[in-house]
């Protein structure tokens, strides 16, 4: 067998190996190169995950699953039988790609470990301020900010407390009690020492934040007071029902019904006043008819 059939053998099997391996798609000026790389399956999600940042990469992974999912950059990556793909949803179809980002490269061990300051952020909060948070350097700021700021003692409680509603912001505080604890779409939030601090607990842990809500700012000095037509609500209550009050208005169309009703009374009240006026003045019960008469 000359030198010549030898190459040419050898280059046969090696294109017959790569085509094999490879699925070659060409079409509207895109190439696309499919390996026979397996891609993980695909996971069910009940609703749209939460996610924690790893400390120091701005990348974020998901809790409370058997596999490494994150986030990072706009994308979803997912390590695989030595493999990383990309998808840009959490739910897939997932990419094979040859190299991930950096910050996705020997990530701690313990990165699951949830670090004192950092919480779950729901994954519409994240999609919506992700790079914002990675330009301003939001959690390396939260990491320096904490150094030094006691947090709020925690408060006992024998059962979890009622709430009242603040006229037109849906903001909820906790009556009868010497501290201000306050609940704003889904979380808890408390001032203390010049500071403000959130929990998804009403009792705690408390983590400092830099901002509040703008609800929240600059809350009336009689808060405290409960208005005519609100009440106080038990927790369960509110956990169940805020979202969908906030959204549909529930406590500003309280405080319509209730004017209305105010109005109603009063005029109600001017009715019955009137024919008593009208016994005890007969003088101007008649001025009226003594009027129309002399127009005549």
């Amino acid at each position: 067998m000359t030198i010549v059939t030898t190459m040419v053998l050898c280059l046969l099997l090696f294109f017959s190996a790569a085509a094999l391996a490879l699925d070659i798609n060409i079409g509207d000026g895109d190439i696309r190169i499919r390996t026979g790389i397996e891609a993980p399956p695909q996971v069910e999600f009940a609703g749209p995950p939460e996610l924690v940042p790893i400390p120091g990469r701005y990348v974020y992974f998901v809790p409370d699953i058997n596999f490494d999912l994150f986030f990072y950059q706009r994308h979803w990556f997912r390590p695989y039988k030595k493999h990383w793909f990309r998808s840009d949803n959490y739910a897939g179809p997932w990419e094979h790609v040859r190299e991930a980002p950096a910050p996705l490269i020997d990530i701690p061990q313990d990165y699951r470990t949830i670090p004192p300051g950092y919480y779950r952020i729901p994954y519409g909060e994240l999609r919506n301020n992700w790079e914002r948070w990675e330009r301003e350097k939001y959690w390396d700021r939260r990491r320096e900010d904490r150094i030094g700021i006691g947090a709020p003692p925690q408060v006992e409680f024998t059962r979890p407390p009622e709430l009242v509603p603040i006229p037109g912001r849906y903001v909820y505080f906790v009556p009868d009690m010497d501290s201000d604890l306050f609940f704003y779409q889904g979380r808890w939030f408390r001032p203390y020492k010049g500071s403000w601090f959130r929990s998804e607990q009403y009792a705690g842990p408390w983590e400092h934040v830099r901002e509040v809500p703008s609800p929240l700012i600059d809350l009336p000095h009689d808060y405290r007071t409960i208005p005519p037509g609100y009440y106080r609500i038990p927790y369960g209550e509110l956990r169940n029902n805020w979202e969908r009050w906030e959204r549909e208005r529930y406590w500003d169309r309280r405080g319509e019904d209730r004017g209305i009703r105010e109005r109603e009374r009063e005029r109600d009240r001017e009715r019955d006043v009137r024919p008593e006026r009208e016994r005890d003045h007969p003088e101007e019960r008649d001025v009226q008819p003594e009027r129309e008469r002399n127009r005549y």
